[in-house]
């Protein structure tokens, strides 16, 4: 069963009718409509582009949706509908061109739902319908097979959690600031569309929609209802009935890049071997905060680390602004490393900050994945979840200081030493430790 969304106070069957399409027309395609606005409003929790755009693929949807016929000629569904959905302005779309290492030129399809439609917020389509969708990638198999099994053990206080998302839309309740990717989200309230997004979230958990939808070949990232799930409301999750604890490794990102030049450096610099030191000991973003503050550099404690992704690690380079010249300062080989996986000469040629974000997300997933999640299935342990780079779990069984004697274990595989912090979902109860 694919729960379809529907945009409140927008409804396709009113809008199909005006346009003059038959009873018959409408009837059987029409959950087609819904299919395509649910697809782009799914991938717009998890996608890494400004703005609300999501990378669409138009082969997929040929495949599920079919073709048709318009004004006596054959066309794909997908085309049809997009271009009704930008006619009755509820989504845009685009494509952007790509140009290869080696000079092939690709083309990206892009959507999004307009922020004006997005803000009414959505609602399950009613009447839904179960739909039998053509297969159109591999069966999830292995380790991802068993993340699904995971997933089925989580559970939800529904009415709680409910009630709460109605309380905190009626408050407009504030929200941190969020990196999506590489852009930071600013003044986030719980609007219409949070608190569509979170109720869609609840109700995913509720109905046990399982579904894993895996990165292959590109970033290798594990998508699930918990991995885009609102920190807002993990309290209001278990697993067996237990609450929930959230271990995860600090300064993740700088330590996955740390392994990075372990890997492709035969010597470390000096710098290189700083980094490394505090990386490991939880200390790297620290240090770079003290560095601000000597140097007469603000920041806001709650942006920190945005900032921080969106200067150095995330920009396209193309100049040095004051946070990535004193960066660049403190630690040259790092900053040229950096510089040179994004393919970048500052001031001549900007780099892609995809390429970076790519290695660190495949070598998350290496760790995670293959590595500590795969490990504690083969000894028959599923009373966890992973989220990227972090693992939930229960203190059942001594669970807790069973995934963290493993993280350790599978970090120290590959010469690293983390710092671990442990933190209470449900008491909120935050503690650090080292190996």
């Amino acid at each position: 069963m694919h729960t379809l969304y529907q945009i409140n106070t927008i409804s396709f069957q009113t809008l199909l009718e005006k346009d003059g399409n038959s009873p018959t027309y409408i009837k059987n395609n029409i959950w087609k409509y819904y299919y395509v606005l649910t697809y782009v409003l799914n991938k717009r929790r998890y996608t890494t582009l400004k703005s609300g755009w999501v990378k669409v693929s138009t082969q997929r949807l040929k495949h599920e949706l079919g073709n048709s016929k318009m004004a006596g000629k054959n066309c794909w569904f997908v085309d049809r509908i997009r271009k009704d959905l930008k006619r009755w302005n509820i989504i845009l779309s685009k494509y952007k061109n790509n140009v290869g290492s080696n000079g092939t030129r690709t083309r990206t399809s892009l959507a999004k739902v307009l922020d004006e439609v997005a803000l009414r917020g959505w609602s399950e389509w009613v009447p839904n319908r179960a739909i039998t969708l053509k297969q159109t990638s591999a069966p999830i198999t292995g380790v991802y097979a068993s993340i699904r099994r995971s997933l089925s053990l989580v559970n939800i206080d529904f009415p709680a959690a409910l009630g709460y998302a109605e309380d905190a839309k009626a408050a407009g309740m504030s929200l941190p600031n969020k990196l999506r990717g590489w852009w930071l989200e600013t003044n986030r309230v719980v609007n219409e569309e949070v608190h569509s997004s979170w109720t869609s979230a609840i109700n995913a958990i509720q109905r046990g929609q399982y579904e894993v939808h895996v990165e292959f070949g590109s970033s290798g990232r594990v998508y699930t209802f918990i991995t885009n799930f609102p920190k807002a409301l993990k309290s209001f999750l278990s697993i067996n009935g237990m609450s929930l604890w959230q271990l995860d490794c600090a300064n993740s990102q700088p330590l996955l890049f740390a392994l990075y030049l372990k890997r492709h450096y035969t010597v470390l610099t000096s710098d290189m071997q700083h980094y490394l030191e505090l990386v490991q000991n939880g200390e790297f973003y620290s240090y770079i905060k003290n560095l601000l503050t000597f140097y007469r550099l603000k920041f806001d404690e709650a942006t920190f680390k945005g900032e921080f992704f969106a200067k150095i690690f995330f920009s396209r380079e193309k100049v040095f602004g004051r946070w990535r010249t004193l960066f660049h300062h403190f630690f040259p080989a790092v900053s040229a490393a950096i510089l040179e996986v994004k393919g970048a000469i500052p001031y001549r040629v900007a780099g892609d900050p995809r390429r970076l974000s790519a290695q660190l997300s495949l070598l998350e997933s290496e760790i995670m994945i293959d590595g500590v999640a795969r490990r504690l299935y083969e000894q028959n342990l599923y009373g966890f979840v992973t989220v990227h780079d972090a693992i939930l779990t229960t203190q059942d069984d001594g669970m807790v200081a069973v995934v963290y004697n493993m993280m350790l274990e599978e970090y120290a595989n590959y010469g690293l030493r983390p710092k671990i912090n442990l933190e209470s979902l449900k008491l909120n109860e935050i503690h650090g430790y080292n190996m």
